[in-house]
């Protein structure tokens, strides 16, 4: 039995959303969220290459976040030196503890800082 293209491609598009895969935006430019606007919904990934400096005033480390769906959930195993560069590709919109939709960068597979921890924020295109 032959299924035509439009039908596999209705099938894909579903089986995605099932899932729960997040659409990916591509960034042009300078890409940066802050949490007073949000155009984009909750757990979209936007592509954004650039450099973070974390510091977190509370604690010695920064804390990592790991996701569950939009759900981030504390890293019990994991953190990052503060004060220390890191590299991120993507990030992401989602709600912190308190509910408040805030922006989380990825730094590793499935690992994320929040926005609180952040202490500079570099996206330019090409150099790093």
């Amino acid at each position: 039995m032959k299924l035509s293209k439009t039908f596999i491609g209705i099938l894909a598009s579903a089986s995605m959303l099932s899932f729960g895969i997040a659409p990916v935006v591509q960034a042009t430019q300078t890409a940066q969220a802050s949490e007073s606007d949000f155009d984009i919904p909750v757990g979209t990934v936007t592509k954004a290459p650039g450099t973070i400096r974390v510091y977190d005033d509370s604690d010695n480390v920064t804390h990592l976040y790991n996701f569950e769906g939009n759900q981030p959930h504390i890293s019990a195993v994991r953190s990052v030196e503060n004060g220390t560069w890191w590299y991120t590709d993507e990030y992401k919109t989602a709600p912190d503890r308190n509910g408040h939709i805030v922006t989380y960068y990825r730094v590793s597979t499935n690992e994320w800082v929040i926005k609180y921890d952040l202490d500079t924020v570099n996206f330019e295109t090409g150099q790093y």
